[in-house]
């Protein structure tokens, strides 16, 4: 994050895909650190990770105990993408409906994907928002369903957005030879054949 001068300089988009954690810091806004520490506390490339050192960390945070758990976050990750293919199975009419759309225009496997992305999610709410702007999903919300963006996409778009939110979706996606539906879901990516 940069914090130089009220207006700073975006930082560089590649230090959070391809940084490694070198610290944690928690602070308020004001700037007092509260605490530095964490599994990242050495210096990468510099000094050897102890093997043996916990890798959950119990802090106090504004007087609340929080556990930082990089082992946990990685199982809800892959709980989370395997629950993608709840979300896929939903859509299987609409799914076998775009594959036959994307035969009827003529287009490959290599042109356009198949999208099903949550509105309501971090990820899909900001990719719905591209592929159909200004739509009023709050129609949807108020019947009690959650809104969901389905239909073709220009796989190149899509392959780089899941690049810069879900590494593994994007090589997925990039090996895949088959016609693809990328599910944005659940605060991640997964890719499946159509």
């Amino acid at each position: 994050m940069a914090t130089d001068g009220p207006d700073p300089t975006p930082c560089n988009p590649d230090i959070f895909k391809k940084g490694r954690g070198v610290c944690v810091v928690d602070g308020v806004l004001d700037g007092s650190i509260l605490s530095v520490d964490g599994p990242a506390l050495y210096r990468n490339g510099v000094e050897d990770v102890d093997e043996d050192a916990p890798r959950a960390v119990l802090r106090e945070v504004d007087g609340q105990l929080v556990l930082d758990d990089p082992d946990a976050v990685a199982v809800i990750h892959a709980v989370e993408k395997h629950n993608c293919r709840n979300t896929l199975e939903m859509n299987a009419d609409r799914v076998s409906h775009f594959r036959n759309r994307l035969a009827e225009r003529g287009m490959t496997a290599d042109e356009a994907v198949i999208v099903l992305l949550n509105v309501d999610d971090v990820h899909g709410g900001q990719l719905a928002e591209v592929l159909m702007p200004g739509h009023n999903w709050q129609e949807i919300r108020d019947q009690g369903e959650i809104p969901f963006a389905r239909g073709l996409a220009m796989r190149e778009g899509i392959q780089e957005a899941l690049a810069a939110f879900d590494a593994d979706a994007a090589t997925k996606l990039q090996e895949m030879t088959n016609v693809a539906v990328v599910v944005v879901d659940r605060g991640v990516a997964e890719v499946f054949a159509a």
